[in-house]
């Protein structure tokens, strides 16, 4: 997830054929994408504790055994497939997603989900992918979602993204409290301007320049 983070991120004069360089090479792509896409559904899938060579890189070297558990390994898998679609959007390489239905590994991930927060990402990941050339093409997880009907998963979903939300507001706020201040004496004197008669103001902790916010905000 890292390494397709890093790989991703950077800018390029042909984005689709040089990630594509980068990543599988044009003579593999078909194959390596295509491979990696399912190990990501099946892992989505199923999730059972399993030792494993690092997801996708096992393809190009051979790395070392890795023990997961299975909610933890699925969480990883999703988030790859996140940094993949959202970096690579603007390449064909989400077109490979298009072509595998990760749908029913994704509901089946929500329906098993044991916390609120999990939801979160497995609907990111539904997004991205039913907003990916929607104009273009019948987009087949768009089709899904039409003809979703089931309550027990869609009420999970709301709940997930309502606490998701509520979670990165709060998170917003206690890096940058933008809120207007409220009317206090102080603000009530000297708005009709007579701040010489309040009491002393207390100082107000300055907010974090740019730097130190976009460092806090990556914290989170």
């Amino acid at each position: 997830m890292v390494f397709l983070a890093c790989v991703l991120k950077k800018k390029y004069t042909n984005p689709s054929s040089d990630v594509i360089t980068v990543l599988a090479g044009l003579d593999h792509v078909d194959q390596v994408i295509s491979n990696f896409v399912a190990v990501l559904d099946g892992i989505i899938r199923n999730g059972s504790s399993c030792e494993f060579h690092g997801i996708f890189l096992s393809y190009c070297w051979n790395g070392p055994m890795l023990t997961v558990s299975s909610v933890d390994l699925r969480i990883k898998a999703i988030k790859t497939a996140i940094a993949m679609t959202s970096g690579a959007y603007k390449t064909s390489l989400v077109s490979y997603f298009t072509h595998r239905d990760l749908f029913p590994s994704l509901m089946k991930f929500v329906q098993e989900s044991e916390t609120p927060i999990q939801v979160f990402d497995p609907f990111l990941l539904l997004g991205l992918l039913a907003n990916y050339n929607k104009f273009e093409f019948q987009n087949p997880y768009q089709l899904r979602l039409d003809d979703f009907v089931n309550e027990t998963s869609i009420q999970k979903i709301v709940k997930g993204v309502g606490v998701s939300c509520a979670a990165v507001r709060n998170g917003y706020v206690a890096v940058q409290d933008d809120a207007p201040e409220g009317w206090t004496l102080f603000s009530t004197l000297v708005y009709f301007g007579l701040g010489a008669l309040s009491p002393s103001k207390k100082d107000k902790a300055s907010p974090p320049n740019a730097e130190e916010a976009k460092e806090m905000f990556a914290t989170l």
